[in-house]
């Protein structure tokens, strides 16, 4: 599910190249069917590009104006194609936590796509990077539920991956952090964490891992480890 995604069919197909033959035809009938036959794109070589560039830096934060200036199109084009990407559900993208709408609008957002199988047969990926393929499964996981969901910036770039709000109140705040057997990479999770809780009022916090599953209380906020499958599971 990690690798691969969750279509049914690549799911039950016998083999590596047919699954990959198979997702590439998803990819194909989505931006030809669903995008440039409805919208009547002329421009269909940047649209492409503009979809595997969002695959290729799938759960990391983006800005129209830099991709503008990485694939030499105008704003507009970026916005608009941005746009058809996204309302036919092959992206999603996510707002920084703000109480202010303006904030919200112009920082950077962070892009998820629907299927991670999707993803891995189209775009350019040197290594397996398991940590950004298990916060987009995250993400999509929360994204079936009606709650709205954003990214945490601290006043020194600390973050943490998605905050829930739910009817007006903050619920929770998660963490992604594939492999915690790095100490100083757990410790750089948890702090931001303890941060984005403490500004938040929230009492805890969850880190979702590979395998970890533990508790520990850092100043006051409780932090819990859990692995991914698990939590998936439970949901």
């Amino acid at each position: 599910y990690l690798k691969e995604g969750g279509f049914p069919k690549v799911t039950l197909a016998d083999n590596e190249k047919d699954k990959k033959d198979l997702l590439e035809v998803y990819f194909r009938d989505i931006i030809i069917k669903d995008i440039v036959q409805r919208y009547n794109i002329k421009e269909v070589n940047k649209l492409n590009e503009l979809a595997k560039y969002y695959l290729t830096n799938v759960s990391t934060l983006q800005s129209f104006n830099n991709i503008k200036n990485v694939l030499k199109v105008s704003l507009d084009t970026v916005e608009r194609f941005s746009y058809y990407l996204s309302g036919v559900f092959l992206l999603n993208f996510v707002k920084k936590f703000s109480y202010s709408e303006k904030e919200q609008i112009l920082n950077p957002r962070k892009v998820y796509c629907a299927d991670n199988g999707l993803r891995n047969s189209v775009a350019f990926v040197f290594s397996e990077d398991y940590g950004r393929l298990a916060e987009n499964i995250v993400f999509n996981e929360l994204n079936k539920k009606d709650l709205e969901v954003y990214y945490w910036k601290g006043k020194k770039q600390e973050e943490v991956d998605f905050v829930i709000k739910k009817k007006q109140r903050v619920i929770q705040a998660i963490q992604v952090c594939w492999h915690t057997k790095n100490l100083e990479t757990k410790k750089r999770e948890i702090a931001a964490l303890v941060l984005a809780c403490k500004e938040l009022k929230l009492k805890e916090g969850l880190i979702l891992t590979e395998d970890d599953s533990s508790n520990e209380n850092v100043d006051g906020i409780k932090i819990s480890f859990q692995p991914i499958w698990k939590w998936l599971l439970e949901k």
